[in-house]
């Protein structure tokens, strides 16, 4: 699933974005964010709150993916 920079405008250059604003509440998701991981892809949780929980930070940019079942992972 494709964020949207609206979405996620509030939290872009944020040093850390778990706490920021998400769209798609209760689904893992995987994103990258300038200022954040190095650029890297990372998997997070959008809560019932639409808030991000971040899960994993991965080491690559394109690396990052959900399962049919939700959740994801790094490959």
């Amino acid at each position: 699933m494709i964020m949207s920079a609206a979405v996620l405008s509030g939290i872009v250059t944020a040093a850390d974005p778990t706490g920021g604003p998400c769209a798609d509440h209760g689904e893992y998701l995987q994103h990258t964010l300038t200022g954040y991981n190095n650029g890297n892809q990372f998997l997070f949780y959008c809560s019932a709150d639409f808030g991000v929980q971040v899960i994993i930070d991965c080491t690559c940019t394109k690396c990052c993916y959900t399962t049919s079942t939700g959740f994801g992972s790094c490959t």
